[in-house]
C-alpha cells in the first residue's frame, strides 16, 4: 500500500473541507434546507428562473405559461408579468435570464442617496451616481421591472418632473405598489424620435398587468397610448407628468405630447420612482396634489 505522505494528507483535508462546503451551500438552495434564505430576493422556488424552464416546461416548447408556473411557490402574476417583457404570455429563456441578473444583484436591500432623497435600487442591475453631460445624474440601468423608487406611498395625484437622457427607453413611475412589481409608467423611446418610428417615441403601459403591456395596448388601441416627441438620443430633455383622479398628461420640454384618460388601473395610491435600460436622471422633483 502507498505511504501517505504529509502534502498528501494536506491534500485529502483541503479537498474534504471543500467537499463540506459544497455540501452546506446546496443544502441552503435547496427547499427546507437548513441555510438562511437569500435576504431580499423576489418570490422564488429556491432556483433561478432560468432553471425552472426546463424542470416545469410540461409542453416542451422551451418556455413557461402562466398555467405551468401557477402551481410553483409563491410566483405572483405581477412578477409573471414584470418577467414577460415582450407580453407574449410566456417566460422565455432569454428573459428568465434577465431576471436571475436582476435578482443576483439584489440579496440584501439596496438604497441609493440621490439629491437629497433615499431611493430603494432593489430591482436595478445598476444604479450609481454619475456626472453625465454637465448634470449629477442618477443612472440606471436594467429593464422593465428594474424601477428605483422612493419609500412612500401614498403618492395618488399631483406632478413629477424629471430631466432625462438615454440612448433608449427612459421613464418615470407613479402608483408604484407591491415593491416595484405593479406600476403605472410613461417612457420615452429616444432611440425612435425624427425616425419612421416617430410615432412611437412616448409611451404608456402598465407593469404587472397583462394588458397594460405595450404590446398589447399598440396591437388593441393603436396610436391611444404613444405619440411622438422631439427628443435626441443622449440628450437631456424636462419630462413632466400630470396625475389627476384617471387622467394622466404627459409633458416634454413644456409640450403637451400625449393624454391618457382614463389610466388603466383607476385611481390608486403608490410611490413614485424612475426606471430605464440606460439611462440618466436628474433634478427629480414630484409634488401631490394638495
Amino acid at each position: 500500500m502507498k505511504k501517505l505522505t504529509l502534502p498528501s494528507i494536506s491534500r485529502i483535508i483541503i479537498i474534504s473541507i471543500g467537499s463540506l462546503a459544497c455540501a452546506s451551500l446546496l443544502a441552503q438552495q435547496r427547499p427546507g434546507g437548513t441555510g438562511a434564505p437569500r435576504a431580499g430576493g423576489p418570490p422564488r422556488d429556491d432556483a433561478p428562473f432560468s432553471s425552472m424552464i426546463p424542470a416545469n416546461d410540461a409542453d416542451k416548447d422551451g418556455s413557461l405559461s402562466k398555467d405551468e408556473v401557477a402551481k410553483l411557490r409563491n410566483f405572483s402574476e405581477s412578477l409573471f408579468d414584470a418577467i414577460d417583457t415582450d407580453g407574449d404570455g410566456k417566460i422565455s429563456l432569454a428573459e428568465a435570464k434577465v431576471a436571475d441578473l436582476v435578482d443576483k444583484q439584489k440579496g440584501p436591500a439596496k438604497r441609493i442617496n440621490f439629491e437629497g432623497k433615499e431611493w430603494i435600487a432593489d430591482h436595478a442591475v445598476k444604479a450609481e451616481v454619475v456626472n453625465f453631460k454637465g448634470k449629477k445624474a442618477l443612472h440606471i440601468v436594467g429593464r422593465e421591472q428594474c424601477i428605483v423608487y422612493l419609500p412612500i406611498d401614498d403618492f395618488q395625484d399631483g406632478t413629477i418632473e424629471v430631466d432625462i437622457a438615454g440612448p433608449i427607453f427612459s421613464g418615470v413611475g407613479m402608483r408604484i405598489r407591491d415593491n416595484g412589481a405593479r406600476a403605472e409608467k410613461l417612457y420615452f423611446r429616444p432611440q425612435n424620435a425624427n425616425t419612421d418610428r416617430h410615432k412611437n417615441t412616448v409611451q404608456y403601459s402598465v407593469l404587472g398587468r397583462r394588458d397594460g403591456h405595450w404590446s398589447q395596448l399598440r396591437r388593441n388601441f393603436p396610436g391611444k397610448y404613444e405619440t411622438g416627441a422631439d427628443i435626441a438620443k443622449n440628450e437631456w430633455f424636462r419630462a413632466k407628468l400630470e396625475i389627476k383622479g384617471e387622467t394622466l398628461k404627459v409633458y416634454a420640454n413644456g409640450k403637451l405630447l400625449l393624454t391618457v384618460d382614463p389610466v388603466l388601473d383607476g385611481v390608486s395610491k403608490g410611490s413614485v420612482g424612475l426606471w430605464g435600460w440606460d439611462s440618466y436622471f436628474a433634478n427629480f422633483k414630484y409634488t401631490p396634489a394638495k
